[in-house]
């Protein structure tokens, strides 16, 4: 088994993060999501801007890597997986589990996790992924 650097998943801004929460608590509801989330600091192939920088690790097909995961974000919980491979989650907060197996993980702001990625694919890329948990907006009538 290898262990790869650790997974920094974190969110990237235009704005000042202190007036995205100002503006929300102003207007007391939710605030905006971020203008892109990244893994070790680069937002990826998905913005043009960034896709010569992101983040690249060499996998070989038939091993087994651990990753460790961390959530940077302000205040968004992450879904986290990569493409068409399943995880075996073995650590929570820096406690040992019970392993398990998911297809993705949820992980909070400041939550770290230990998993192991299966390489049990062909040779090719092996996309890392995660996507906001959020609550839809809804309108209170009081």
């Amino acid at each position: 088994m290898l262990e790869l650097d650790n997974g920094f998943a974190g969110e990237w801004w235009n704005t000042d993060v202190e007036q995205v929460i100002a503006d929300a608590l102003a207007r007391g509801g939710g605030y905006n999501t971020s203008d892109a989330l990244t893994i070790n600091g680069q937002p990826g192939f998905l913005y043009n801007s960034s896709a010569a920088d992101a983040y690249r690790i060499n996998i070989t097909s038939g091993g087994m890597y651990l990753l460790r995961l961390v959530n940077s974000c302000m205040n968004f919980a992450l879904y986290v997986g990569v493409a068409n491979h399943s995880l075996t989650v073995v650590q929570l907060d820096s406690a040992y589990a019970v392993p398990f197996d998911v297809d993705f993980v949820l992980i909070a702001p400041g939550q770290t996790l230990d998993v192991l990625l299966h390489a049990n694919h062909s040779h090719g890329r092996y996309y890392l992924a995660s996507s906001v948990f959020s609550i839809p907006n809804t309108t209170v009538v009081c």
